[in-house]
């Protein structure tokens, strides 16, 4: 399961972005973002014995972080993967917060906070996914969909969530 969850919201974030089109923007951040969140999050409680219910405040701060206006940074200059960056950093904290909050709460321990503390950082990798996506010579085609076509901001959304969101998520539930 480790290996499927950045794998699942590399690509739920990029069906959210546009590759699955739903007609409607809610119902795409819903179906394709936080539904994942919530199961990926319940995931990461499980695995460090906090309660299930920390998933759900995950998935509506989920929910919050993709209605972040970001569309005017995701574009192929130095201060747009900046830009994108910082959106991922502010939207990975949104999704961590509920678990800031609750062992702030609990008085955890350093043995646990540490865990959380680690994953802090990887939002900023957003920046660099979608630098190294406009890199891409590639269209990305499977299951009758097009996902990635090379020089737009798709492969940035596919590289740039599987390094902000789904690696640090995944981490969170191996440790």
């Amino acid at each position: 399961m480790i290996f499927l969850i950045p794998i699942l919201l590399a690509f739920a974030y990029r069906s959210r972005g546009g590759a699955i089109p739903l007609g409607s923007d809610t119902l795409a951040r819903v179906l394709f973002w936080v539904l994942p969140i919530g199961l990926v999050s319940g995931y990461v409680c499980h695995f460090q014995h906090l309660p299930l219910w920390l998933a759900l405040p995950c998935a509506v701060m989920a929910y919050a972080g993709a209605t972040i206006p970001h569309a005017a940074e995701q574009g192929n200059t130095p201060q747009q993967y900046e830009g994108m960056g910082y959106i991922t950093e502010a939207m990975l904290i949104l999704i961590l917060l509920p678990f800031y909050l609750y062992l702030a709460s609990t008085n955890a321990g350093w043995e646990v906070w540490r865990h959380f503390l680690y994953a802090f950082p990887f939002g900023l990798l957003g920046g660099v996914g979608y630098w190294l996506g406009y890199k891409m010579k590639y269209t990305l085609r499977f299951f009758g969909v097009t996902w990635c076509v090379p020089g737009d901001s798709s492969w940035g959304e596919l590289i740039g969530s599987f390094l902000a969101f789904s690696v640090p998520l995944a981490i969170l539930g191996l440790i």
